[in-house]
């Protein structure tokens, strides 16, 4: 077996300073107009402790991206190496950034308030998610989920808002950073496990739902969105805890009868 590579095991780096990003969708939702638009879900994914950043894309355009990517930056700093397929919008901002952080290295006055250092940008192989093997784990079963939550979506019925679709990225993300990321012990006197937001000095992300949501609910946003939440959750231990199993021979997926 190969050694794990050195963005897996950083100490002594804050959260995603090593990071993967990817997309997923489209979802349509409402936009204020009440038309339906397509939106576009951007997960980051921080590859030592393995916390989950979503935000939302207006397209799949490199400057709606270097969007998310300034927010992503103003809230956890600059990762030093972000991993990504070679999708355009991904390719087309790595270039747009260094043309950026060249034009601003040539400004002298600038550098005495800023160091600017480049983010050093690695791109899997096309139709390769076997190279992301450190995150495309997560990554697949968190969009798998996502998805599967707004099947019935049409040009003709949008199912959410943006806004509610906004709402649910930030409140998945504080489900999977809440999630145990080592040995949770039966033993009653052993510590809890730790998680994410943990290791990011972040309070537990209290769920607690204030009624019973399995039923849709479009006439109040904040139901609809504490259902997606709590059905999100569902989905996402169906299709992700089941890979953290430990298994000693060959095994394949054989469909319920």
């Amino acid at each position: 077996m190969a050694e794990l590579p050195i963005e897996r095991l950083a100490v002594g780096c804050p959260p995603f300073h090593h990071a993967s990003v990817d997309y997923f969708g489209p979802i349509l939702v409402k936009s204020e107009r009440n038309r339906c638009v397509k939106r576009y879900g951007v997960i980051f994914t921080c590859l030592t402790i393995r916390a989950v950043y979503l935000d939302i894309a207006r397209s799949l355009s490199t400057e709606d991206f270097l969007l998310v990517l300034r927010r992503f930056v103003s809230l956890y700093g600059k990762p030093e190496s972000v991993y990504s397929d070679n999708g355009r919008n991904f390719v087309g901002a790595a270039r747009e950034l260094r043309r950026t952080v060249q034009a601003l290295n040539g400004d002298d006055s600038l550098k005495k308030y800023t160091a600017c250092e480049w983010i050093r940008w690695k791109f899997q192989p096309a139709n390769a998610p076997h190279f992301g093997g450190a995150h495309e784990s997560l990554v697949k079963s968190t969009k798998r989920a996502l998805c599967r939550m707004l099947p019935s979506s049409t040009f003709d019925s949008p199912r959410v808002t943006e806004e509610v679709f906004r709402t649910l990225l930030f409140e998945v993300s504080g489900l999977l950073n809440s999630r145990p990321i080592t040995y949770a012990s039966s033993d009653p006197k052993d510590y809890r496990p730790l998680t994410p937001n943990d290791l990011m000095n972040r309070p537990p992300f209290a769920h607690v739902p204030v009624g019973n949501f399995t039923h849709p609910s479009m006439r109040q946003r904040f139901k609809e969105v504490e259902r997606l939440s709590t059905l999100f959750w569902h989905l996402w231990k169906r299709h992700y805890l089941p890979t953290l199993i430990q298994r000693t021979g060959l095994f394949c997926f054989v469909p319920p009868t």
